[in-house]
C-alpha cells in the first residue's frame, strides 16, 4: 500500500508539473493579432497544418500520460491484487483509472483562449446513447453482482470498479466541457474550421468513452468467470469496445483531413 501511495504522488507531482509547464509556455505566446490593412489575408495551407498540430497537443499529451499512469501503476496493483488472487480485477481497475488520469490530463492543460459565450453544444443527443448506456448497466452489474448471494463477487471487487467507472465518467465530462469551452485552432481567421474541429473532437471522446467503458465492462464479465454465457457475453462487449477505440483513434489520427485540411485556401492580398 505504501508503494501505491508513492507512485500516486509521483503521478501527480508529474501532472501539476506538466500543467505548469504547459501553462507557462500558453502565457509566453501571445494570441494572434490580425494587423490593419486592406483585409485579413486567408489562411495558407502551412498555417493550417501548424495550428492543426499545435491543437492535437493535448490529446497527446495526455495520452502519454495516460500509459505513464498504467504502466507505473500496474505492478504494484498486481502485487496487491495477488494477495487475494484479484490480479485480472487489479488490471482492469489500472486500465480505468489511467484512462480516466488521461481525460483529466486533458481537461487541466490550459487553453490560450475561451470561446465566448455559453458553452457550445458540438454533438446530437444521440452520440450520448451508447457512453451512457454502457456507463448505467455497467454500474447496474456490478451492484447486482455484489448484493447476489450466488456469486463470488462481493463489495470488495464491486467498490473499487465502481468509484472508478464514476470517475472515468466525470473526467469525460471535463475533458468534453473543455472541447464545448476553449478554442482548439485561436486565428480569428480559422473561425469556421476550429468549430468543425471541435464537433469532431467531441464525437470521438465519446467514442472513445463508449469504447473504454464497454470493453471494461466486458473484460470484467471475462474475469469474473460467473458462468460460460457470461464469460461469452463479456466478451463480445470487449470486442465491441475495442471497435469503438479503434474507430475512435483512428479517427484521431485523420482528424485533420476530416476538417479539411486537404482544400487549403489561397493567399491573397
Amino acid at each position: 500500500m505504501t508503494k501505491l501511495i508513492v507512485v500516486l504522488a509521483v503521478l501527480a507531482a508529474l501532472a501539476l508539473g506538466v500543467t505548469a509547464l504547459a501553462s507557462w509556455i500558453t502565457k509566453k505566446k501571445a494570441p494572434l493579432a490580425i494587423t490593419a490593412g486592406p483585409g485579413p489575408r486567408q489562411v495558407s495551407a502551412a498555417e493550417r497544418k501548424k495550428a492543426m498540430v499545435r491543437a492535437q497537443l493535448p490529446t497527446a499529451v495526455a495520452i502519454i500520460f495516460s500509459i505513464i499512469m498504467f504502466v507505473a501503476l500496474f505492478r504494484v496493483s498486481i502485487a496487491l491484487a495477488g494477495q487475494v488472487g484479484q490480479a485480472g480485477m487489479a488490471v482492469v481497475l489500472t486500465a480505468v483509472l489511467s484512462t480516466s488520469g488521461g481525460l483529466l490530463m486533458f481537461s487541466a492543460l490550459p487553453s490560450r483562449e475561451k470561446v465566448p459565450g455559453t458553452p457550445q453544444r458540438l454533438v446530437a443527443g444521440t452520440a450520448f446513447i451508447v457512453p451512457v448506456a454502457a456507463f448505467l448497466a455497467f454500474l447496474a452489474c456490478l451492484v447486482a453482482a455484489a448484493l447476489s448471494t450466488q456469486v463470488k463477487f462481493g463489495w470488495a471487487e464491486s467498490v473499487p470498479l465502481i468509484v472508478g467507472t464514476i470517475v472515468l465518467a466525470g473526467a469525460a465530462y471535463l475533458a468534453l466541457r473543455r472541447i464545448s469551452t476553449t478554442v482548439s485552432l485561436p486565428d480569428p481567421r480559422m473561425a469556421a474550421l476550429d468549430r468543425q474541429w471541435r464537433e469532431v473532437s467531441a464525437c470521438l471522446l465519446l467514442r472513445f468513452t463508449g469504447g473504454a467503458l464497454l470493453a471494461c465492462f466486458g473484460a470484467t464479465a471475462i474475469v469474473a468467470g460467473l458462468s460460460i454465457i457470461i464469460t461469452v457475453a463479456g466478451a463480445a462487449l470487449a470486442l465491441a469496445g475495442a471497435a469503438q477505440l479503434f474507430l475512435a483513434a483512428q479517427g484521431a489520427l485523420k482528424i485533420r483531413t476530416t476538417v479539411g485540411e486537404g482544400t487549403p485556401s489561397p493567399i491573397t492580398a
